[in-house]
């Protein structure tokens, strides 16, 4: 061969090679991994309502009462001077909180607000609960489901003074430890740390969902939206049930942000770290269900993939908003944690800028008198 070939032969085949990977090999893996953790997310999905269905889902013909459901589990107890509930040892689950300051009506009787129940509690209550958790593109990794048993230390109780600390070992390598913590107000802080002792890498991107079953809007839906809501891509994000229930899914694509379930006067929405990439999804399914209204209704995202190599460790933050809606409290934690447009949470109308004004002079006027 002519010496003179023989370079320009050699960059050409590393330029085919290297496009080759670049342009078909890469992007390949990429659709083959996007693929397994939609799957799994689906899978996800689909172990939440069939969990709720052997709880005795609100359709079923013997649906329980929700105080059951609670005392059928492990749990720590959760004391604010604003909540009163508990945390699920099953799942690490939080769904179990009512407001101290509030009733469902003026009655003297009137129960307690709630805000977070167990999946399969007995209407009027509509199950509303909170999971965060982590996913894989590696089918044969052992990761924490709903049923995941974890475990608490001896006298744990969840205050503002006293976190809570939980763990839980895959029994293959990986050790998770989660810490919550709650403020007095409305917020909790979830902070997970994923340890790998094992012999192997491993691909997490870690998860988190508000969850609902039924649409409490079937009877007697209002002026005000109820439903999925958020601020995803800078953008306020509102998902009616009915469109929701026509669509099956909406996604998005964000830096940040947050997003999650509200109700006329109630907001329960997971925030994570602002500068996060995250895939979020308003979705519905109608598994174990006849009627549509009854279905399983979710606002979820997953965070961006780490890798983690054998000795490395890991950590995700999310913060959980669960709480009413009330103004001055939603813009003090827009302005403590950078959440854009947190206030967007009560609807303002088409006329934001004069609305909200005057809603902190009623505010104000309602206190004064």
């Amino acid at each position: 061969m002519n010496n003179n070939n023989l370079l320009p032969a050699l960059i050409l085949s590393m330029l085919i090679l290297f496009g080759f990977q670049y342009l078909y090999v890469k992007p390949h893996q990429e659709a083959l991994r996007t693929q397994a953790i939609a799957q799994q997310l689906q899978a996800s999905k689909q172990e939440a309502d069939k969990q709720a269905v052997a709880a005795g889902k609100i359709v079923s013909d013997t649906p329980r009462a929700r105080a059951d459901i609670v005392t059928a589990t492990p749990r720590v107890t959760l004391t604010t001077s604003q909540f009163q509930g508990s945390v699920n040892l099953q799942g690490a689950r939080l769904d179990d909180v009512q407001l101290v300051n509030y009733r469902e009506s003026v009655a003297s009787d009137a129960g307690r607000v709630t805000l977070l129940s167990p999946a399969g509690s007995a209407q009027p209550v509509f199950p509303t609960y909170a999971d965060v958790s982590w996913l894989s593109d590696q089918a044969d990794l052992v990761l924490p489901t709903t049923n995941t048993m974890w475990q608490a230390e001896k006298g744990a109780k969840l205050t503002p003074s006293m976190p809570l600390r939980l763990t839980w070992d895959n029994g293959h390598g990986l050790q998770f430890e989660r810490v919550i913590t709650v403020d007095e107000r409305s917020m909790f802080t979830l902070t997970d740390t994923v340890r790998n002792t094992g012999k192997d890498s491993v691909h997490l991107f870690p998860y988190g969902a508000i969850a609902r079953q039924g649409n409490p809007t079937a009877r007697a839906a209002g002026a005000i939206h109820e439903g999925g809501i958020g601020v995803l891509g800078g953008t306020l994000e509102e998902m009616k049930y009915k469109k929701l229930i026509d669509d099956g899914k909406k996604l998005y694509e964000s830096d940040g942000g947050w997003l999650g379930i509200t109700d006329k006067y109630w907001l329960t929405a997971l925030i994570p770290a602002q500068d996060e990439k995250i895939d979020a999804e308003f979705a519905f399914s109608g598994e174990g269900v006849t009627d549509p209204n009854q279905g399983h209704f979710q606002a979820d995202f997953r965070g961006a993939g780490v890798t983690l190599e054998p000795g490395a460790s890991t950590q995700h933050m999310v913060r959980l908003f669960v709480g009413p809606k009330s103004l001055r409290q939603l813009d003090l934690y827009a302005e403590q944690y950078n959440i854009p447009h947190f206030d967007r949470a009560i609807d303002f109308g088409w006329f934001y800028f004069l609305t909200k004004p005057f809603l902190y002079l009623l505010t104000w006027l309602g206190n004064a008198i």
